[in-house]
């Protein structure tokens, strides 16, 4: 997350904040299992459809991010 949030940071559309904070990875009540799968259900379902909106302007960015979070 922080170089992910390093590329949000020096956008210029975007900048610090932008920032993905631990609110995203803070699990809730329903959450049993916290392991690997939790985390890319996370990555999966909140943290990239937030960079493709974040990347709208920048296709570039997009890839940038995802390459930051893999």
């Amino acid at each position: 997350m922080t170089n992910l949030n390093a590329i949000i940071a020096e956008s210029p559309e975007l900048g610090p904040g932008f920032a993905i904070g631990h609110g995203y990875f803070t699990p809730g009540a329903d959450d049993e299992t916290l392991g690997d799968a939790w985390y890319a259900s996370i990555i999966e379902t909140q943290i990239v459809p937030l960079l493709r909106a974040y990347s709208s302007h920048d296709p570039s960015m997009l890839a940038r991010s995802l390459a930051a979070i893999e």
